[in-house]
C-alpha cells in the first residue's frame, strides 16, 4: 500500500480518501525548506504556524476555517476547490477522471452504467457525478437518476448500494466515486453469486492502494496525490 502510517489522523484520512501519501508529500516538500509540519485535527487547539494547509472539508466547514484564519491572519493552501479568492487551491480534475471511468465503461459495450456517490456536501462528490453525466450525454446515453446511489464512504456503503441497485433494473456496470465503497460493492456481488467483470463490470476511483486488496483487482482512477501534497507544500 501507499499509504504513510505514522500518524493516526493519516490513518483516518486513508479510510475517508486515502490521504497518507498527500501528507506525507507535504512533510517532505515542507521539510526541504526549513520548515516543520504539523498535523492538526482540532482547530480548537491553538498552534503557532505560518499557515494551514487543508484537506477533507465539506463547504460549509471551508467558509469556517477561512473565517478561523483570517482572524489570525494566516494563509490557507486548499486541496480542493472553492469561490472564496484568498484561498489558493490545489486540486485533482475530478470530473474529468469521472469521465474517463464512465467512457471506459462505454467503449466495452456498457449502456446500463450506475453510479455509487458519496453521500456527502464535498465537492469533488459533485464533480464526479457531472463527469459521469457528460460521459453519457456524449454518448448519447440518457442519464436515469435512479441509477446514482449515495451511500456512506466505506466499505459497508458500498455494500447497502449495491443491494439497492440489484432490486431494481440490474445494470451491467458500475462506476463508484471511491475504491472504499468499490470494495463493498465487489464483496457484495460476490455473495450474490455474481462474477467481475463476466456478470457486471465494476470501477473506482482514487487508486491509492484499495484496489489491490480484492479479486480481482480493481480498475480504478489513479490520483496524482503525490504531486498534489508537494504542490500544497511549496
Amino acid at each position: 500500500l501507499l499509504f504513510c502510517q505514522a500518524e493516526d489522523g493519516i490513518r483516518d484520512a486513508q479510510e475517508s480518501r486515502g490521504l497518507g501519501d498527500v501528507y506525507k508529500r507535504q512533510s517532505q516538500g515542507l521539510g526541504e525548506n526549513m520548515y516543520s509540519f504539523l498535523l492538526l485535527r482540532d482547530r480548537k487547539i491553538e498552534t503557532a504556524c505560518d499557515g494551514y494547509i487543508v484537506t477533507g472539508l465539506e463547504h460549509r466547514e471551508i467558509y469556517e476555517f477561512d473565517d478561523f484564519a483570517r482572524k489570525r491572519n494566516r494563509p490557507i493552501v486548499l486541496f480542493g476547490h472553492t469561490d472564496i479568492e484568498a484561498i489558493d487551491c490545489i486540486d485533482i480534475d475530478n470530473v474529468a477522471g469521472a469521465f474517463i471511468a464512465t467512457e471506459y465503461l462505454i467503449r466495452n459495450g456498457h449502456r446500463k452504467i450506475a453510479m455509487i456517490n458519496v453521500n456527502e456536501n464535498r465537492d469533488y462528490v459533485t464533480d464526479r457525478l457531472n463527469g459521469y453525466r457528460k460521459a453519457l450525454d456524449t454518448y448519447d446515453i440518457p442519464f436515469r437518476k435512479k441509477r446514482v446511489i449515495y451511500a456512506e464512504n466505506n466499505i459497508h456503503g458500498g455494500i447497502k448500494a449495491v443491494e439497492q441497485l440489484l432490486e431494481s433494473d440490474r445494470p451491467t456496470a458500475i462506476f463508484c466515486a471511491t475504491d472504499t465503497m468499490a470494495i463493498g460493492v465487489s464483496r457484495a456481488l460476490s455473495d450474490a453469486g455474481l462474477k467481475i467483470p463476466q456478470d457486471i463490470s465494476l470501477i473506482g476511483y482514487d487508486g491509492l492502494g484499495h484496489q489491490l486488496l480484492i479479486t480481482p483487482h480493481l480498475t480504478t482512477i489513479r490520483q496524482p496525490v503525490i504531486q498534489a501534497g508537494r504542490l500544497m507544500a511549496e
